[in-house]
């Protein structure tokens, strides 16, 4: 497959092993002889993703609580999110599936879609480390974490009703 078009969508080159590694869900790994799949990327992406979010969100957000903090945090890296991110750089398109994955619209599932996104991150942290994987979520996440804190995400119950009636 071409994945040019991603690359481009992301903005930095990926070694080929680990692209497809990323992108290689667990239905295709089964339904072709148990091939390493994506979960281990995932695990890998899901923490370093975690630990960006909470970094950013403590350093721009200074007047938050830790409540406030960790709400925001788990509103930005919630499946919905992730796979918003995810379907803005046309991860969809790229997912190897198995054919019961692909016959029931696999490729657009909230969770498949968030958790490919989450070993894309894995990846990009193996090929190019820290400062450039930093680089590459906050410019794919920080509109997901502005919008998180606008709809009151990092606000406990009363302030975040108060917000949205004001």
């Amino acid at each position: 497959m071409n994945y040019a078009n991603l690359i481009e969508s992301l903005g930095v080159s990926i070694d080929s092993n680990l692209l497809e590694l990323a992108l290689t869900h667990t239905s295709f790994s089964y339904e072709n002889g148990k091939i390493p799949d994506n979960e281990r990327l995932e695990f890998l992406g899901d923490s370093v993703l975690g630990f960006l979010v909470t970094e950013h969100v403590y350093q721009v957000h200074p007047e938050l609580d830790e409540g406030e903090l960790s709400r925001l945090r788990n509103a930005t890296v919630s499946a919905k999110t992730l796979s918003v991110a995810a379907n803005e750089v046309g991860l969809g398109n790229y997912l190897r599936l198995g054919k019961g994955e692909l016959a029931t619209g696999g490729a657009t599932k909230t969770n498949i879609l968030a958790d490919a996104f989450e070993a894309l991150v894995g990846a990009i942290y193996l090929d190019h480390g820290f400062a450039k994987t930093t680089e590459i979520v906050m410019r794919l996440m920080k509109s997901a974490i502005d919008e998180a804190l606008s709809r009151g995400a990092g606000l406990d119950g009363k302030t975040a009703l108060q917000e949205i009636v004001a």
